[in-house]
């Protein structure tokens, strides 16, 4: 069993309004097929905003242990020394850092937050993954939507699946951006 908003989905209307708005921001997809449905559910952030957690524990079961992923950790950070008196991301500052090894270090800094929607999945794993309950094609306000080059009707019932990969997936989705941004230096 996975975990969602049962006040969500319990209101239809606003359930409805909010795969709209998903729909919209291609968040996710119709799909036909379904071997795992995940749980999913908002969490409101101190800034107001909302953040879209799918609990996708169902496919995590069925996903072998990734590789792990190589990050920098705190103890690797602690052997940094600045050598110049610089302080590092103070505003005008200017550091030089030595590093630990011989090797060559990056630094920088990036906003991660969305990273994992970016990662869009494929239509084969698309059904592991698969938002609860089905909706009328009229639910969802969009009179062109189709499936398998099906143009589908109003009184259609479809589900709805995640068109990019959730974060935490077995900590797979941590593994592909770190395989991804590695393809691309």
């Amino acid at each position: 069993k996975h975990y969602s908003d049962e006040v969500l989905l319990r209101d239809r209307r606003s359930y409805a309004q909010c795969a709209r708005q998903l729909l919209d921001l291609k968040l996710v997809r119709v799909t036909g097929r379904v071997k795992s449905e995940v749980g999913m559910f908002l969490l409101l952030r101190t800034d107001g905003s909302l953040t879209l957690i799918i609990a996708a524990r169902p496919a995590n079961r069925l996903t072998r242990t990734p590789p792990r992923a190589r990050f920098c950790n705190g103890e690797i950070l602690s052997a940094f020394e600045s050598v110049d008196g610089g302080v590092p991301g103070q505003p005008g500052s200017i550091a030089v850092i030595l590093a630990p090894s011989d090797s060559p270090v990056y630094l920088g800094m990036a906003a991660a937050e969305n990273c994992f929607h970016r990662i869009r999945i494929s239509e084969n794993l698309e059904q592991y993954f698969v938002l609860p309950q089905d909706f009328f094609v009229r639910e969802l306000g969009n009179v062109d939507m189709a499936y398998d080059g099906q143009a589908l009707t109003p009184t259609c019932r479809v589900r709805l699946c995640c068109a990019s990969l959730p974060m935490g997936v077995a900590c797979c989705s941590l593994y592909f951006a770190q395989r991804i941004d590695d393809a691309r230096l």
